[in-house]
């Protein structure tokens, strides 16, 4: 399929290009941006461009405003078909939350690449306009703001757009926020149909599978049907859930490239599904204070490790009744099984004020009328308590007993020796009987058996605790906060777990003397104490440091790295480190020694093999970059009358252009204006700045230019 360049020539000349009949869109116009560049204004089509295709924003003859979709991958042989069902279907069930458009398969006339000659009719959707931006925009913005409500009001809407889909029985394919727009009143709509699956598809083969940031990590088994959306649909409530209780996690989580574009994700990556155990954001959500997002985190860790195929919203966010339907029906099901206690213990609220649930009433009070002869037939039982029935049983034949007075009989005789006994374990396997046998309610025990029980649960519950943490925490607080007085001296613990407390207990002092040290001098770290108190044997066992600490020693341990490069003038190693620093550090390196640096360093790269050639008053320049990373800008300066000077020093009449490498990379020369003039002399150095506090100023290092073939005389043809 065509790139975006040929799309965007074709868009140019739209009306030539253009084998849509239909004289409104035939006669119209793409719209237009203009951009400043070294060599004047240029004038470029409006575009977003997405996964699988490029959008263009179109005014028709009329003036109306139409969003023109081109598509950049290959496209199914049924997607007509496909879309004159979706148009339709739309239409009748789902028009608040779509848009219009119609499906043209002789679309527009276009190359099928930017340098070829050879040229294809590609098939364009014209569709709606939609004034606003996409939801992954929105949550920036919102985020940024710390608009709490707003974001809320978008997670509430997000369900009643599910809820809508679900009622459709359809599903989108390719939930993601960059295909979903939100209109300046806020109201969003889905956009992007190209994996759209409405019931009149059930037959028709998969066409696309969404964004990994999106889907479940064995999305390429997702069966193609109206649950499709499940997982996708509760990452992005979970995302905007999330946010909306705490926005600053959005700049935490997300990504953005060099030039600030977010990747297109929310919270979440591909990875984190992969491993939602290591992921840093399943880490956040599962420890916020909201119950809502931890359950919902919980739910979509879940998903993780299920089959795709099983991957479920939860429903009882888009039906609030669904919980009590699924109660009305355990208690039909208790009907049908004569099951008189679980009818009285499934007849609560707000099940017992559910209007469909009222037929079932009679048979609920027959219930209660026979749990009633049953208490009523025990109630001698309910005035003993278990050292009096183990006592009295041993004057009682058992033939007097009917089999519920038995088991009574034996459940308490086991649990009175049990705690002659004293034995902690002997105590709870016997009360975990008397749990178990369903008959607590007309057992009592005395307060200092209770005591002695509670103590014992306790033990086991200390001790189970503290046993978890060893085998699963890397957290040493959490291993040494899971051991409790109650536990000194109990046999039952490992040599093994005391000496991993032992060590956790010594991890947690390097710990601390760490914490100090990074708060020393504002904020800036005391070097030499935290060289003192850490230990990398240590620190290898255990994760209680944030990843901001951890940035913060690495940071601190590269600095003598820096000093050992600055002293021996290894001058990129020092601008490599110095770079690391800051990114660990989140602040400059304040040395002046780096100045210096940079200054020698881009004095031994030299442009090579410069050419330049001129074409109705446009320059285009090519030369050799050096293969090192750290050389990111170039300079062409040129002057119509002599070789122009170094950049640093002044030269009237001197053009200075500087460079970006992505840039030129992209494609492959630099453009700029010349002006009809005779001769000119050109010449290009390399570059690196750097930013002075306190007023981030630049100042720029540049290479010598002592290469002659990094100069170009031109004369042109006047």
């Amino acid at each position: 399929m065509p790139d975006r360049l040929s799309y965007d020539e074709a868009m140019q000349y739209a009306r030539h290009c253009l084998k849509i009949q239909e004289p409104e869109i035939k006669q119209g116009s793409v719209e237009t941006y203009t951009i400043k560049t070294t060599v004047g204004e240029i004038k470029k089509p409006w575009g977003r461009e997405g996964g699988f295709a490029v959008v263009y924003k179109f005014r028709t003859l009329s003036g109306q405003l139409k969003a023109m979709r081109c598509f950049r991958t290959a496209i199914a042989p049924d997607i007509q078909a496909r879309y004159d069902l979706m148009s339709s279907f739309f239409l009748q069930y789902v028009p608040d939350i779509t848009i219009d458009f119609r499906y043209y398969e002789e679309g527009i006339l276009v190359k099928e690449a930017a340098q070829s000659n050879q040229k294809k009719v590609c098939p364009v959707i014209v569709m709606e306009w939609i004034e606003g931006t996409t939801l992954l925009d929105k949550v920036d913005e919102l985020c940024q703001q710390r608009d709490q409500g707003t974001l809320g009001g978008l997670a509430a809407q997000w369900l009643d757009m599910l809820e809508k889909m679900r009622a459709a029985r359809m599903a989108h394919g390719d939930l993601a926020a960059l295909n979903i727009m939100v209109r300046p009143d806020g109201h969003m709509v889905l956009v992007d149909y190209d994996g759209v699956y409405v019931p009149e598809f059930a037959s028709m083969p998969q066409v696309v599978l969404g964004q990994q940031g999106y889907q479940h990590p064995d999305m390429s088994n997702r069966p193609f049907n109206e649950q499709m959306d499940d997982f996708s649909a509760l990452v992005i409530y979970l995302s905007l859930l999330a946010l909306q209780l705490q926005p600053e996690l959005w700049n935490k989580h997300t990504k953005r490239n060099t030039r600030g574009q977010l990747d297109g994700n929310m919270l979440f990556t591909g990875d984190d599904f992969v491993q939602p155990d290591k992921s840093l954001i399943f880490y956040d959500l599962l420890h916020m204070g909201d119950t809502r997002v931890r359950d919902l985190a919980h739910k979509l860790r879940e998903c993780c490790q299920q089959p795709v195929a099983q991957v479920r919203f939860p429903v009882e966010l888009l039906d609030p009744d669904h919980a009590i339907k699924m109660n009305l029906q355990r208690l039909v099901s208790a009907i049908q099984y004569g099951n008189d206690d679980q009818i009285l213990q499934l007849w609560i609220e707000p099940l017992a004020s559910y209007a469909p649930a009222q037929t079932y009433l009679s048979r609920v009070n027959e219930a209660r009328q026979r749990s009633a002869a049953v208490v009523t037939l025990k109630q001698a039982l309910l005035t003993r308590d278990l050292r009096q029935i183990a006592e009295a049983a041993a004057s009682v034949p058992s033939t007097r007993l009917n089999n519920q007075e038995r088991t009574i009989v034996q459940l308490a005789t086991n649990f009175v020796r049990a705690y002659q006994s004293n034995d902690d374990e002997y105590i709870l396997n016997c009360w975990q009987e008397i749990e178990y046998s369903s008959l607590q309610a007309v057992l009592k025990i005395a307060p200092i058996q209770m005591e002695r029980l509670q103590l014992a649960q306790q033990r086991r519950a200390d001790l189970t605790r503290f046993r978890i943490a060893c085998m699963q925490s890397h957290y040493a607080h959490e291993i040494v906060n899971a051991y409790t007085p109650i536990l000194a001296g109990n046999p039952a613990i490992s040599p093994q777990e005391r000496a991993l407390l032992d060590t956790a207990r010594d991890y947690i002092v390097m710990y601390d003397a760490i914490k100090s040290a990074l708060l020393m001098n504002n904020g800036q770290g005391d070097l030499s104490k935290l060289y003192i108190a850490y230990n990398e044997e240590l620190d290898h066992r255990f994760n209680d440091f944030t990843v901001r600490e951890r940035e913060q020693i690495a940071g601190f341990k590269s600095m003598g790295r820096l000093e050992l490069a600055l002293q021996s003038k290894a001058y990129r190693l020092a601008l490599v480190t110095a770079r690391e620093i800051e990114t660990q550090m989140h602040a400059p390196v304040n040395d002046n020694r780096l100045s210096t640096a940079r200054m020698n360093f881009v004095k031994t790269f030299e442009a090579r093999h410069l050419q330049i050639q001129i074409q109705s008053g446009q320059a285009f320049a090519r030369w050799d970059w050096p293969d090192d990373e750290l050389i990111q800008f170039a300079v062409l300066v040129w002057h119509p009358d002599r070789w122009p000077l170094h950049p640093r020093k002044d030269d009237p009449g001197r053009v200075l252009l500087r460079i970006n490498r992505g840039f030129y990379e992209q494609y492959t020369y630099f453009q700029f204006l010349s002006g009809p003039i005779q001769q000119f002399y050109a010449q290009v150095f390399f570059a690196i700045f750097e930013v002075a506090e306190p007023n981030n100023q630049q100042y720029w290092f540049y290479s010598r230019g002592l290469e002659p073939t990094s100069k170009w005389p031109l004369q042109t043809v006047p």
